[in-house]
């Protein structure tokens, strides 16, 4: 058997006992009814008050569990048609109601659903969530006056134990000071107030623990219950909920900022080994055209020794010849000076192609150098970006 089903036949046999004193005091009215004693037949009316009241109070809190365990069926029945009214709802044949607390969850659940999903989905993710610590809230709140009950019972049933040995006592005192020396007659007294007195007083106590061990029992149950209800209708709200995007906030938005800028930054580094490929062959292209200047400025300078040889050559059979033929000496100079001018615009023509090779070579250099220069910190650029980033956003 079930804790539930347990706290059923609790409550059932709770309200047969109860409806038994009922008719017990009905027909003994003169007499003491066998199941309560004199727990309600004590001279005393400050005695019988606390039975009164424990039995009074015992009948509210049943009558409080029959109510709420019919609320409980009513929130597993609505439960079932959830999945129903959102269906009916997709094709125009329900229409959400006002909020009301007497609904079942269930009803208010769907009807929230229904309305943010006209309104926009997203915000299911914002709303269900709040409903659903309401709900659990409300669930908590609305047990606290069985809880509370549960809790007052005892305290009666210790009042009324300490009211009924109070006046127990007080008897007591009377039946020795009239009966002296009378064993009988004290005997008799002691029988006939004291005594039952007593036992009216524990008996007091032992009603109001049986009734706050049903109370107990039966409001735990019903929780549970409860509570059973709750969580399946949470489930129900978190599957719905996993078939709905969420919307972006705004971190969200920066998180997709930064990822967008990181793999932009990534895709920048995977193209810097084609730059570097590319620096590298104009470096490769440009060594060998310095190789080839220096072949060629070499051979240049073969082809110019050669050619002052050759006028040096000329300028020694020139001078002979002069001399050979009687020239005067002013015309030999003049000539000489001829030759050393010519001399003089070989040399200049030959400085100034060292100077264009030397500024050739120092353009392909710097050609070359500014190449790489580039693609090295281009490199750098992408690679710091993103320690950047991190040094930044930390």
């Amino acid at each position: 058997m079930s804790f539930r089903a347990f706290s059923t036949v609790l409550w059932y046999a709770s309200a047969l006992f109860i409806f038994g004193i009922a008719v017990e005091i009905i027909i003994f009215r003169n007499g003491t009814p066998p199941i309560v004693g004199s727990l309600f037949t004590r001279s005393n009316f400050i005695d019988n008050l606390p039975p009164v009241l424990i039995l009074l109070l015992f009948i509210w809190v049943l009558f409080e569990l029959g109510i709420k365990q019919r609320q409980i069926r009513r929130e597993h029945s609505e439960l079932a048609r959830l999945q129903s009214i959102l269906s009916q709802a997709d094709t125009g044949l329900y229409t959400p109601k006002a909020f009301d607390l007497r609904e079942p969850r269930a009803i208010r659940r769907a009807n929230l659903i229904i309305e943010c999903s006209q309104r926009d989905p997203s915000s299911l993710h914002d709303a269900v969530p709040a409903a659903a610590a309401l709900d659990a809230s409300k669930l908590a709140a609305s047990y606290t006056p069985l809880n509370v009950y549960a809790w007052i019972l005892p305290v009666l049933g210790f009042i009324g134990t300490a009211s009924g040995m109070a006046s127990s006592i007080g008897g007591f005192s009377a039946a020795l000071q009239g009966r002296q020396g009378q064993i009988e007659a004290l005997a008799n007294e002691l029988g006939q107030k004291v005594i039952p007195g007593l036992s009216g007083a524990f008996a007091t106590t032992i009603l109001a623990l049986a009734a706050a061990i049903v109370a107990y029992l039966c409001t735990s149950a019903l929780r549970g219950w409860d509570q059973e209800a709750l969580d399946e209708l949470d489930r129900h709200c978190i599957i719905l909920l996993s078939r709905i995007p969420q919307p972006e906030g705004p971190e969200g938005k920066k998180i997709v900022a930064a990822l967008d800028h990181i793999l932009e930054q990534l895709r920048n580094v995977l193209q810097m080994p084609i730059s570097l490929d590319s620096a590298a062959n104009n470096i490769k292209s440009a060594s060998e055209t310095l190789a080839l200047a220096g072949r060629e400025s070499a051979s240049a300078a073969v082809s110019i020794s050669r050619a002052v040889s050759d006028l040096v050559s000329a300028n020694n059979e020139l001078a002979e010849t002069l001399k050979s033929e009687g020239l005067e000496e002013e015309s030999i100079i003049s000539a000489i000076r001829d030759l050393q001018k010519l001399v003089a615009a070989k040399n200049e023509l030959t400085e100034a192609s060292k100077q264009d090779a030397v500024a050739e070579e120092k353009a392909i250099e710097n050609t070359a150098a500014g190449d790489l220069i580039s693609a090295i910190r281009d490199l750098q650029k992408v690679v710091s970006a993103p320690l950047h980033i991190t040094l930044s956003r930390s």
